[in-house]
């Protein structure tokens, strides 16, 4: 037993050295040595941290922090896990359908102003941004214009910047997701996708008009997930590379003589969500 003892008055002694330099170090119990010398050897290891890959903390992206009042040895998200953590609140937020893995970087203050369109597109994109963090109701765009000239782009940008201010949004690529339904008839999930679309706060609809046209696209997945939007005043935006009334007919070239009713519908509830912007 007084070996024992002695063994452990050795180790105490032995911390205290090694805390020496901790504020009030002569004060502290045996019980609070330890503590501050735990935690001074587990900052040892952030020092040159160079990210989470190389973390060597018991759990990776936690720096050790004391309480001095209590001297629990508590930990907290180091500035690499802040970030981690961040960029998957980021993704959960935004979900993008057959989009290109790139334009998650895109921003809206690199934007080209090139144009006077551009610079008009631009500047209805920040006061919409504006708009929403404030909490405002604000309807979204029917973008149209030629190929390239970076209507999917724009929508990038926004659907990033939602993402930064803790707001979700949905960019789908229209014809590619229209595709795709089609074949999730086999696991009965078409519901609860038409249903993702119909509540996200703001949803992003790439290249309308570009899809094979069927009274089904357009009165079972189109027409109710606008109508209700609509209902609800939610945020939608739509891009084409056809004009209103272009879609228009397109939306009607579906078999059936009461397809021009239907796609004016359509059209109709498109002009009440939107402003139209050429680009």
């Amino acid at each position: 037993m007084r070996k024992l003892e002695s063994t452990q008055k050795t180790y105490i002694s032995e911390i205290r050295k090694a805390i020496k330099d901790f504020a009030n170090a002569k004060d502290l119990d045996d019980f609070q040595a330890i503590t501050v010398f735990n935690y001074l050897n587990a900052l040892k290891n952030c020092v040159d941290c160079q990210g989470l890959n190389t973390c060597a903390q018991a759990n990776v992206g936690f720096k050790p922090v004391l309480n001095e009042e209590t001297f629990e040895l508590l930990k907290k998200p180091c500035k690499y896990e802040v970030i981690r953590q961040e960029l998957k609140k980021s993704e959960e937020l935004q979900q993008s359908y057959f989009f290109p893995k790139a334009l998650s970087q895109a921003k809206i203050n690199e934007y080209r102003l090139d144009s006077v369109k551009r610079k008009n597109i631009h500047h209805k994109a920040c006061a919409f941004l504006n708009e929403m963090m404030n909490g405002r109701e604000v309807k979204g765009m029917y973008i149209y214009g030629s190929f390239g000239v970076g209507k999917t782009y724009l929508c990038a940008c926004l659907s990033n910047e939602l993402a930064k201010a803790g707001i979700a949004s949905i960019l789908v690529y229209f014809p590619d997701f229209i595709r795709n339904l089609k074949s999730s008839f086999e696991n009965n999930s078409v519901e609860e996708k038409i249903n993702h679309f119909k509540t996200v706060p703001v949803l992003f609809i790439d290249d309308l008009g570009s899809e094979n046209i069927t009274p089904w696209v357009r009165d079972e997945i189109l027409g109710p997930i606008l109508q209700y939007r609509y209902l609800n005043g939610s945020p939608t935006f739509i891009t084409s590379n056809l004009t209103m009334q272009q879609l228009l007919e397109h939306l009607a070239d579906a078999g059936k003589t009461s397809d021009n009713y239907k796609a004016g519908r359509i059209i109709s509830r498109i002009k009440e969500l939107t402003i139209q912007v050429e680009l």
